[in-house]
């Protein structure tokens, strides 16, 4: 809600701030998809793109490409993400983190998304699923390798 004074002001239940909105957390996330998506598109693995010799019920289904579209689209569904398991949103992130598949940019680039969805704070100690997925993200990092890239 924003005040006379044009500050944001938090509104308890709807989980509203300046920052960490639902609106915000949202299009933040859906940008960050975005920008990896399309450094994953540079890469020969995953750059097939229909109209260019291939329709698209011949196009190869990629798994990890497959896990954004489908976040993508739910991302804007969720109204609560102060009970949404924060595996829910970070697991295509971190299965970019472990992939050997994918190049150094792409995997600098999941972890700047880490680091932005930490640093905004999405969720916080009390939000089911939070412990694991600080281990799973901790896992993610120190096992992460940076393959040559094409």
């Amino acid at each position: 809600m924003t005040t006379l004074n044009g500050e944001m002001r938090s509104r308890h239940g709807d989980n509203t701030r300046s920052t960490g909105g639902t609106h915000y957390r949202g299009a933040m996330l859906c940008a960050e998809i975005q920008a990896l998506i399309a450094i994953m598109r540079q890469n020969s693995k995953w750059a097939l793109v229909p109209g260019y010799g291939y329709g698209e019920d011949e196009l190869p289904e990629d798994q990890l490409l497959e896990e954004f579209k489908i976040l993508r689209r739910n991302i804007f569904l969720w109204k609560d993400w102060t009970t949404r398991d924060p595996l829910t949103y970070l697991g295509p992130f971190l299965e970019v983190i472990r992939s050997v598949d994918t190049s150094g940019p792409i995997t600098g680039m999941a972890l700047s998304t880490l680091h932005r969805v930490l640093s905004q704070g999405f969720f916080s100690a009390d939000t089911p699923g939070a412990a694991v997925a600080m281990h799973q993200i901790a896992d993610a990092v120190a096992h992460c390798r940076f393959e040559e890239t094409d």
